[in-house]
Formats: C-alpha cells, structure tokens, sequence
C-alpha cells in the first residue's frame, strides 16, 4: 500500500519543482519571446504595437479625463500613464493566472515540466510587455522633466513585490480556477469593477476626506509603491506594510494549497 507523502515530502516537491524552473530558466525567456513574437507575427512595428496602443490609450483618455475633472493635463497625463502601466502588470496576473495551467495544457500533459514553469512563462512575458510599455512614460518624463532618480530604490523595491506576487498568484488561480472553471468568469467580472475603484483613472483627493478607504483595496498598495516613485515622490508610510502583509500571506496560504494538491493539478485539466 502506497503511504501518502507528508507535508514535509510534499513542501520539498515544490521547492524542487522551483529549481528545475531555475534550472529551465533560457527555455522560459525564449517561450516568453516566442509568445510575444507569434502574437504580432508579419506585423511592420511588432511588439511595438504594445507602445502604441498604449500611447494613444493614455494620450486620448489622459486628456479626455482632465477635462471632464478639471485637471491639469501636465500632472493628470504622467498620473494616468504610471498608474495604466503598473495596471497592466497586476490585472494581467490576475486575468492570465485563472489560465497558466489549463492554457499550458499540451505542455503539461506531454512534456515533464516542472508545474511552476506555465507561471514564471507569464511573468516574464508580462515583463516583456511591460518594458515596450513603459516607453510611453520614459517619453512623457522627459518631456515633462519627471525623475524617478530620488526614489529609485522604492521603485525597484515595487516592482520586485509585484512579480513575486504574480507568481503565487498565477499558481493560486491556475489552481483554482482548473478545478473550479466558473471562477473565471467571476474574477473577470470583479477585475472590471476593481480598475473603477482604484486611483488609476482619477486621483485619490477627489474621494473628498475618503481616502483613508483605499487601506482597503489590496492593489492599492503595489499601485503607490511603484507609481509614486514614477513621479518623483515617495510612497505613503503604510504602503509598505500592506504590501508586506499581503505577499506573505498569499505565499502562505499558496505554498500549502500547492504542495498539497500539486499532484492533482494535471487530472483537472
């Protein structure tokens, strides 16, 4: 009778499974590149499609809502510039991730992958994405003379949170939404409603005395510790905590759930 591994066995699976992600780290960059290649494949510009459409999102919709709320487009533009690319990055995590396992599915069921390899994939073809991106705000800063030089390190320090982040997100939601498929739908609808809710299209002084109800929102933390370093200014106090809390937390309780049900992730789906 076969015994059924402990917690013990079952955690060093999953750091191994880790490692030899590590270990496929050029195969990860290339699929990554390769994603983002077929995706615009014969296109003149390639994946600088991503840097247009996001310049002209930023362009129309920046100036349409700083006349609409009485803005000064020369401080609302960068707002809305740095606020849509760090969206980007999470609502990609969380909209992709209700995907990593069942999308690398012929991989998966084929190949002896490791099962955290579709998710670091993703992360960093998101990076990929976010570096054409974020041409858009580099032009805007120099233009308008904005440097993020003073707190760079807050910068880094956000960025770095987001992405360890995606990852148990990614392995969370894969998780999840592979055995249970209606969730998809529900998490798309929340994130609909989620981007209203979060300072990206507006600024958190217009919640008139409010604005202390953002503690609330769980993006909100990630969204001011790399935004307001874009913008030459230093995050609020709590972001950092908030954002501490979270990440550890939602490691917590991913590690357990992976470890756990690791071996019957590839029987749903």
């Amino acid at each position: 009778m076969e015994l059924r591994p402990t917690f013990g066995e079952q955690a060093a699976d999953v750091l191994k499974d880790l490692g030899e992600t590590w270990r496929l780290r050029r195969m990860v960059l290339l699929l990554a590149w390769q994603d983002i290649r077929s995706k615009y494949k014969r296109s003149v510009i390639g994946p600088f499609w991503l840097t247009l459409s996001s310049a002209i999102w930023v362009g129309l919709l920046g100036s349409l809502w700083a006349m609409l709320l009485k803005k000064d487009p020369l401080v609302f533009i960068p707002w809305v510039a740095s606020g849509n690319l760090i969206w980007s990055l999470i609502n990609s995590a969380v909209g992709e991730g209700c995907n990593s396992f069942s999308k690398s599915r012929a991989f998966l069921l084929q190949i002896k992958l490791p099962l955290t390899f579709p998710a670091v994939r993703l992360i960093v073809k998101n990076l990929i994405i976010l570096a054409h991106e974020a041409l858009v705000f580099v032009c805007i800063a120099l233009y308008l003379q904005i440097s993020p030089l003073p707190y760079w390190h807050w910068l880094l320090l956000g960025i770095v949170l987001i992405l360890v982040n995606s990852l148990w997100v990614y392995l969370f939601l894969g998780m999840a939404c592979a055995r249970f498929r209606d969730l998809r739908q529900i998490i798309a609808s929340v994130m609909k409603v989620v981007f209203f809710v979060t300072p990206i299209l507006w600024m958190p002084d217009m919640m008139q005395g409010k604005a202390h109800l953002l503690k609330f929102n769980p993006f909100y933390p990630f969204l001011n510790l790399v935004r307001s370093p874009m913008l030459g200014q230093a995050p609020e106090p709590y972001a950092l905590q908030y954002a501490l809390v979270i990440t550890l937390v939602g490691w917590a309780v991913t590690f357990v759930m992976f470890a756990k049900k690791r071996r019957q992730i590839v029987y749903w789906l």
